[in-house]
């Protein structure tokens, strides 16, 4: 069944491309996965993954930063990006008639970003308010010491944002390094959904993109999780606690598991009739916000 809503394809330079065609629509989406995070980086490099992600958007040889953001605005459109522990997306959202050149400014930024000197200081005092407005926010806050404490042996535990430490001494070299090992079509996934013509859009999507040279490096190898299990806490001056608990969970490629725990989840914290939330909230009023929700990765998991 799902193999008749999405196609597959790989463009000559090994980059995947999946596709759904939704033809009475009047828009496409377009997503350029790369499968690299915070859990590629180590303790110097530590918010290398995301300090990409916005350097991208500061400027190409042909476009300034006001281009970027304005090329899609002035169509009407949408385009950003996100950073994750495992993967780093830039998506685009426009009318299907615009498809070229969102296809043609995704392949700009991640082509042909300048990372100029001046730029990169100025991220990263924006990257410092950035990892500021998280320690402002202890709901947060809590999160991050409980995937850094439960994941302390790994490089799941690593911040996606970085430390103050690390993200002051990445520079030019080190983030354009970074980025030539792992922005490579091996580690690449285009996902297109919307209205389009097939031949088109994959004959588009080759030539800004088939010119990528695969890497001759062989892809770096992470190994399953080791958990650390203890108690940390952080005082604040605040007016109430925020209380994570976490636990062992399950892989992203284990499937027999995978999928229970999914349903675990729901009825223990997933819902407004889950038994945290009906027993916690509802019956004894001694909390505003409860719940839980899986951390699900390659490498192993947890429930928290």
């Amino acid at each position: 069944m799902l193999d008749k809503l999405y196609k597959r394809f790989n463009l000559k330079n090994g980059i995947r491309v999946v596709t759904e065609n939704i033809p009475y629509v009047n828009s496409i989406s377009i997503g350029v996965w790369i499968e690299v995070g915070s859990k590629n980086e180590n303790k110097i490099n530590n918010g290398a993954s995301h300090f990409i992600e916005h350097m991208l958007f500061k400027g190409t040889d042909s476009r300034n930063a006001k281009n970027i953001a304005n090329t899609i605005d002035n169509i009407g459109g949408h385009i950003n990006a996100f950073t994750s522990k495992e993967c780093t997306c830039y998506h685009v959202k426009v009318l299907d008639s615009h498809y070229k050149l969102a296809i043609d400014l995704l392949s700009d930024i991640l082509l042909n970003s300048k990372f100029e000197e001046i730029e990169i200081e100025k991220e990263r005092s924006v990257i410092m308010e950035e990892l500021s407005m998280y320690e402002d926010s202890p709901e947060d806050l809590a999160h991050d010491m409980l995937s850094q404490t439960l994941y302390s042996n790994h490089p799941l535990g690593m911040s996606i944002i970085g430390t103050r430490n690390s993200l002051s001494d990445l520079d030019k070299k080190s983030l354009l390094s970074y980025m030539k090992d792992y922005y490579v079509p091996e580690n690449i996934v285009i996902s297109v959904a919307g209205n389009f013509e097939e031949d088109r859009l994959i004959e588009e999507i080759e030539k800004k993109f088939g010119g990528m040279e695969p890497s001759k490096k062989n892809g770096q190898k992470i190994d399953e999780v080791t958990y650390n299990f203890k108690q940390v806490s952080k005082v604040k001056d605040i007016e109430q606690t925020h209380y994570c608990l976490g636990f062992k969970g399950v892989s992203l490629l284990n499937k027999k598991k995978h999928y229970p725990l999914l349903v675990v989840n729901n009825l223990l914290g997933g819902s407004m009739s889950s038994r945290l939330f009906q027993k916690i909230r509802e019956e004894n009023g001694l909390t505003y916000s409860i719940y839980s929700y899986p951390s699900i990765y390659k490498n192993g998991g947890s429930l928290n």
